[in-house]
């Protein structure tokens, strides 16, 4: 179980037939503050922060069963970009 605020993410016993195979994206508001809070803790990041080329800024952990845990802030304003009709 992975908890934050009010959310709380809870990955199911009845799972470990398929457990490191799954991966969660979470979206917040500020992923350099969420790097910066979880840097300090002992981890196991897979890669860097980085901005990527699909338009997100994220970083990657792995949770203790392996499942790819994604942190994720948009780059751009994605409500303006699709009001615009570009997106």
């Amino acid at each position: 179980m992975v908890a934050r605020g009010a959310t709380i993410i809870e990955f199911g016993e009845g799972r470990k037939a398929y457990a490191g195979s799954g991966v969660c994206v979470i979206f917040v508001s500020d992923v350099d503050t969420a790097h910066r809070e979880f840097s300090i803790q002992s981890l196991d990041f897979v890669g860097n922060l980085a901005d990527r080329d699909y338009g997100s800024r994220d970083f990657r952990v792995r949770d203790n069963n392996g499942n790819l845990l994604i942190f994720s802030s948009p780059l751009i304003d994605q409500r303006a970009l699709m009001e615009s009709g570009a997106g």
